[in-house]
């Protein structure tokens, strides 16, 4: 949460005010912007789920699969 700006000038007088809804957008596109790239990519979508396939084969697995279907 942020709270209202207020800048004044020299003379004390309000020059312009910041509503706390103006600083969340200027902070969160901030943000966005710095985090930019892969880690941005991986924060702001899904993980995705591993195909089934992936995650309880593995590579030995594979290779006597493979070396079973050329003896067919």
């Amino acid at each position: 949460m942020f709270y209202e700006v207020r800048i004044l000038d020299p003379k004390g007088k309000i020059k312009r005010v910041l509503t706390s809804k103006e600083l969340s957008k200027r902070y969160w596109q901030g943000f966005k912007e710095q985090v930019h790239g892969q880690v941005a990519t991986s924060l702001f979508k899904g993980r995705g789920r591993k195909s089934r396939k992936d995650s309880y084969w593995t590579d030995d697995d594979r290779q006597a699969v493979e070396s079973d279907d050329a003896d067919v």
